[in-house]
């Protein structure tokens, strides 16, 4: 076998030796697949056969007995399959990948790996095909709508704000991904007959992106490792401590993005494909997070308003992220499981609502400066008139 660790493209240069099984970032690596049509006891039996093929290149990973082992599903997720294997010893979760094309899965796995190392509590067990095998959570349970409001979250989120990738954090690219989802919804809609898809002005989001793009950038929002993806699914919380996970959509970005993006998804819709905005913080409570963030955050944290102004940017522009997002998944997956379709429009619908608030900000602005602006030339000549008659007066 042969062992590789933190190399570049570690999984590409694995594959392209023919090198497997082996060991990446200190765990198994194969390139069997598990076919997500299985169910039961052919499902259970495949996952049987995958363990049985990385254990004895894992100090961690069992081999499981078909009699003594249980396989369940787990709901909650959208992109991928989840399921736990129960033995009498060792429980982990097994997640079959999801959302082709969507993510780079070599890049994403090296990094669950590292941060793994970095936050503790989450572990990375090996990778096979077209998924992961990774720890189990014990005692551990998705947040609520209701739970996840908390501010108790916001150590969590700090903590995985100041990681470091080993390559750096580098540029964001969130505004390249909106382009290249723009440009696949696009394509998309000439593909899905899908009325509620087919209906969306992509042309006119495209101009609303750019628009967000040229008001957000002047404020020099800080970048900072972004989960991206803060729904109540991936917050897991015990008695005593909170667990984010399910980094995948992981990246470098804003953090008001990343916020933003939170605060967004106390609306729920990930179930239904419907959110509900009437859940969503008023600018007081959004404001007193933000307070938290920024007192705990200390040195860089940035001024409370100016945080709060670039956060309520940015949940527009995290609207057209997941919206143009579910069109893609709308086209590569169906809508049979979940309604990508109708989750795409309600976002949209959404961020309409903020761009109409955000350009209403805007001119109210425009119209103080312009106050003021008329005021002070108001002054200038009432204090020009006043001199020349003084003047005129002394003479």
């Amino acid at each position: 076998d042969i062992y590789f660790y933190n190399m570049t493209n570690v999984f590409v240069a694995a594959r392209e030796a023919s090198a497997t099984p082996c060991l990446i970032c200190g765990q198994p690596y194969i390139l069997d697949e598990i076919d997500k049509n299985l169910k039961g006891d052919e499902l259970k039996s495949r996952v049987i056969q995958i363990f049985k093929k990385m254990s004895p290149l894992s100090s961690t990973l069992p081999i499981p007995s078909p009699s003594t082992s249980t396989l369940t599903p787990i709901s909650g997720g959208i992109t991928n399959a989840l399921y736990l294997l129960s033995t009498p010893n060792s429980k982990h979760l097994i997640r079959i990948f999801g959302g082709e094309g969507m993510i780079d899965r070599d890049i994403e796995t090296e990094m669950y790996s590292n941060l793994a190392d970095y936050l503790g509590g989450i572990s990375y067990h090996g990778r096979f095909g077209n998924g992961r095998i990774e720890g189990f959570l014990e005692g551990y349970s998705p947040c609520t709508l209701t739970s996840m409001r908390t501010p108790s979250i916001i150590p969590s989120i700090l903590k995985l704000h100041s990681y470091i990738p080993p390559s750096g954090l580098g540029p964001t690219e969130l505004w390249n991904q909106l382009d290249t989802w723009l440009s696949e919804a696009k394509d998309a809609q000439k593909k899905v007959n899908l009325p509620l898809i087919n209906s969306l002005n992509l042309t006119s989001i495209s101009l609303s992106i750019k628009s967000c793009k040229s008001s957000t950038l002047p404020l020099n929002p800080s970048i900072v490792f972004c989960h991206n993806d803060l729904l109540s699914g991936n917050i897991m919380q015990s008695s005593s401590s909170i667990q984010l996970i399910d980094f995948e959509y992981g990246s470098p970005n804003y953090a008001a993005f990343d916020i933003a993006n939170h605060f967004n998804e106390y609306a729920g819709g990930t179930d239904t494909g419907v959110p509900d905005y009437k859940l969503l913080m008023s600018s007081a409570e959004m404001r007193e997070w933000i307070e938290i963030y920024v007192r705990e955050k200390g040195e860089g944290g940035g001024e409370v308003e100016e945080v709060m102004e670039t956060v309520e940017r940015f949940m527009e522009v995290n609207h057209y992220y997941w919206g143009l997002w579910a069109i893609v998944q709308a086209r590569n997956e169906g809508v049979e499981e979940f309604p990508y379709d109708r989750y795409a429009y309600e976002r949209f619908a959404q961020g309409a609502k903020e761009r109409k608030k955000r350009l209403s900000a805007s001119k109210k602005s425009w119209n103080r400066y312009a106050g003021y602006a008329t005021l002070g030339v108001a002054a200038a000549a009432g204090i020009y008139v006043g001199w020349k008659f003084l003047g005129k007066k002394k003479k």
